[in-house]
């Protein structure tokens, strides 16, 4: 309980959208959402970005490459829930993979974290 608390805490600041001056010049950065396209959870990330972010764009998390990337200044990798309460779902999973000139910043989020390191550079701290 108290951690659920802590988490809240931690979050509260973040959920609600910034005003502008107060993303100062990070306000400017370009941000590529790479997920599951048509999916509401795709919709409710980029809504998120474009409170925060000026330019927000979205792919597909297989069409995921360094020039795909190129131009944007942070990734996000996502990808739908792969658990839902009836084990892991490998069937879903989107195949990413990215090769070693990848450069971008990159916040993976979930399990496409430990896929996507699998085939490049990026591996557990």
């Amino acid at each position: 309980m108290v951690a659920r608390l802590a988490l809240l805490l931690f979050l509260a600041p973040i959920c609600a959208p910034p005003q502008d001056d107060e993303m100062g010049e990070a306000r400017k950065f370009k941000i590529l959402y790479a997920g599951q396209t048509g999916d509401d959870r795709e919709d409710r990330f980029v809504k998120l970005l474009r409170e925060r972010f000026d330019k927000v764009d979205s792919i597909s998390l297989q069409k995921l490459s360094a020039e795909a990337a190129n131009g944007y200044d942070v990734v996000v990798a996502d990808w739908g829930r792969r658990y839902k309460g009836k084990g892991f779902s490998a069937d879903k999973a989107p195949r990413a993979k990215l090769s070693p000139n990848f450069s971008r910043p990159i916040v993976m989020i979930g399990a496409v974290a430990g896929e996507i390191q699998h085939w490049s550079k990026i591996n557990w701290l």
